[in-house]
């Protein structure tokens, strides 16, 4: 299928999932290398309840191509612990042209912050709110 990323708004949506990956419970180096999708199918059994998996997931049943990305770094793996799993993540878009590279730093804690990619799915209240101000 192969990513197409010509759009503007791809990218803004494929940087809000990259950001969501950091919010997982993940940090096996096995996964770098694979595709979002493979890494999703991988944890499925263990995260499927778990808030950021369900974004990302619906995020992909929307735009199945995001799902090519792959995982090429994790700071879990760098050598430098952290006080949480992910500190900050690296995909590779490598069906393109140009091989995009996304990163994402999470600069807060464990679990906080998760709803940064939520708006892939629906807005939030404060995106409602937003619009029915400007309308």
């Amino acid at each position: 299928m192969g990513l197409d990323v010509n759009r503007k708004t791809s990218e803004i949506e494929i940087s809000a999932l990259v950001d969501e990956f950091t919010y997982l419970n993940v940090q096996d180096s096995s996964h770098i290398g694979m595709t979002l999708s493979e890494i999703m199918s991988d944890i499925k059994s263990d995260l499927h309840n778990d808030s950021a998996y369900q974004v990302i997931r619906s995020a992909l049943e929307s735009h199945p191509e995001y799902g090519d990305l792959v995982l090429s770094s994790m700071s879990c793996h760098d050598g430098k612990p952290t006080d949480d799993l992910i500190q900050a993540v690296t995909f590779v878009n490598n069906s393109s042209d140009t091989r995009e590279v996304y990163v994402s730093y999470r600069g807060t804690g464990d679990r906080r912050w998760v709803d940064n990619a939520s708006g892939l799915i629906h807005n939030s209240e404060c995106q409602n709110a937003a619009i029915n101000y400007f309308d």
